[in-house]
């Protein structure tokens, strides 16, 4: 988090997505660095964002077809990107957070919480095209392919075949395939060696956001 006073929401999507309606905060908000895809890492800049608000998130297909919508509480952000919260409730049996990262192909959830064992913990990724923010939330199109992280540190790559035949149904330009195949091998390398922000710090965010009181 960077210091200084709190700047103006409006003006920054404004600025990222031109004409698109900016947010009309409904209480006071507190100035939090966000880092998105919309600019270049040296450019980040700050939003007033309130870290207990929701923000949606929309999942989708390529390009850009309506899918699943979701809202998440706003928890931080620090060099790796955004983070939101999941909290545990009726439809959902366990408790997670996920991370928007800056300028990557991949979105992750790490999840406490599988069927009947409620404190087993697994790490889930997303590749899909890099997350955006605008003034209607996160926005990225899931590219099929899924990363597991399990606790005894081994890694499972699947659903490669629906991304085989997605990107001939589509179909994804080549650009989109060469990126979420490189992705998922930088991804794989990543879990397996147990790099950041894969071997404590998404925990460390859920486990502050747990106590905090949200779960």
């Amino acid at each position: 988090m960077v210091g200084g006073g709190a700047v103006d929401l409006q003006e920054h999507l404004a600025h990222a997505q031109g004409s698109r309606a900016a947010i009309q905060p409904a209480k006071p908000f507190t100035a939090v660095e966000i880092v998105t895809p919309n600019f270049a890492l040296a450019d980040r800049w700050l939003v007033t964002v309130d870290l207990v608000a929701t923000v949606r998130v929309y999942k989708q297909k390529y390009p850009a077809r309506a899918h699943i919508a979701s809202e998440l509480e706003m928890v931080g952000a620090d060099d790796f990107g955004t983070w939101l919260y999941r909290p545990r409730d009726a439809s959902l049996d366990r408790v997670g957070v996920q991370l928007m990262p800056v300028h990557r192909w991949w979105t992750a959830w790490w999840w406490i919480g599988w069927e009947n064992h409620p404190t087993r913990r697994w790490i889930a990724v997303d590749i899909c095209t890099p997350p955006i923010l605008d003034a209607d939330g996160w926005h990225y199109d899931d590219l099929e392919i899924d990363l597991v992280g399990r606790s005894d540190g081994s890694v499972l790559v699947l659903d490669e075949d629906e991304f085989d035949e997605a990107r001939h149904a589509v179909p994804y330009p080549q650009e989109v395939v060469a990126a979420a195949l490189r992705t998922r091998d930088e991804v794989h390398q990543m879990l397996a060696d147990d790099r950041e922000p894969f071997h404590s710090c998404g925990w460390r965010h859920l486990e502050t956001a747990v106590a905090t009181g949200n779960s």
